[in-house]
Order: structure tokens, then sequence, then C-alpha cells
């Protein structure tokens, strides 16, 4: 979602419609802290969109603790376009997504050089 109204939000979960919730767009610090708040107790997988070339590694690290899992792209995503994916070096990548840019030709280097959950 790119929704901003935190009661809406919660209301979708809570009807148990949904069990993921993916976020693209830069949320703050404690608007992550306030969605979980509103959704304790259910089963609902957070995935947060990270531009690696725009988020810098404490905020990703923020981010981390707070969502189930990072999808890393640019925050354009759906446009077929590419990041830097050299930028994913040293990160821990077993709750993370890749996207952005991926294809035939280079879908095998990069599972097999970072290892994603998906």
């Amino acid at each position: 979602t790119k929704s901003r109204d935190l009661d809406w939000i919660s209301s979708l979960l809570m009807r148990g419609e949904f069990t993921w919730l993916q976020i693209h767009r830069r949320v703050a610090d404690d608007e992550l802290k306030d969605i979980r708040a509103l959704t304790s107790g259910l089963r609902v997988t957070y995935v947060q969109v990270v531009d690696p070339s725009v988020e810098a590694g404490d905020r990703t690290r923020y981010i981390a603790e707070h969502c189930d899992h990072l999808l890393f792209d640019h925050y354009r995503g759906g446009t077929g376009r590419g990041h830097d994916h050299g930028m994913l070096d040293g990160r821990s990548m077993a709750s993370a997504f890749i996207a952005g840019g991926i294809g035939p030709g280079n879908v095998r280097e990069l599972v097999q050089t970072y290892r994603p959950f998906g």
C-alpha cells in the first residue's frame, strides 16, 4: 500500500482479508511501530520496500527490526528498471526479496550471489 491512513490499513488486516502487508512508500520510524501495535496478535507478514540506493545501513536495520521481510527495489517499482544490486553486498538476505530489473540474463547470478528469501 501507499496509503498513509493507519486506521484503514489496520481495519483491512483485522478483518482477516489479508495476511501480508507490503508497504510501497517511505514510512517514519514511529509509523512502523504504530502499524504493528494496531495489528498486534494477528498473523500478518510485513514487507517494506527498501531502495538500497536511498536507505542507509542504520535505517535499513531499523526497518528490518520492525518488518518480517524487506523487498529491495527502487520506490518506483513495476517499471522493470533495476537498481545497483551490488548495493546488497554484505546485507543479510535470509528474509529479503530482490526485485527490480531481474530477468533471464541475471536471475541465476542474483540468486546464487545473495541467496534471498524470494
